[in-house]
Parts: C-alpha cells; sequence; structure tokens
C-alpha cells in the first residue's frame, strides 16, 4: 500500500490518495478530497465486464 495525503494548517488531512497493489496483479486506487469537487462516482473492472456506480442524486 502506498499512501500520500495534503495537510490543512490545523493538522487534518485536506486530500488524500491511496494505491493497494494485491500478489493477484491488481491494483485498487482510492482518492478522497475535502476541498476539490469530485464526481463521485466508482469504476470497477474485472476479467468479464466494468461497473460504474454513479453518484447519488442531491
Amino acid at each position: 500500500m502506498k499512501a500520500s495525503a495534503d495537510m490543512s494548517f490545523t493538522g487534518g488531512d485536506k486530500s488524500v490518495m491511496m494505491l493497494f497493489d494485491y500478489e493477484s496483479n491488481q491494483t485498487a486506487i482510492l482518492d478522497s478530497s475535502l476541498v476539490v469537487s469530485t464526481f463521485g462516482e466508482a469504476w470497477f473492472h474485472g476479467d468479464k465486464g466494468s461497473l460504474k456506480l454513479h453518484p447519488k442524486l442531491k
């Protein structure tokens, strides 16, 4: 696992990026932010296709 964070002046994390590498040659990437507007969607890719989760409606 590798991770990096952008810290605020108060010591809290403004954004975080995490990269997970698995022995099965798979990778997971997680990204979150409190200060940047993101799409809020998720993608899952596999041998039999892909799945996109749309952000929840407001």
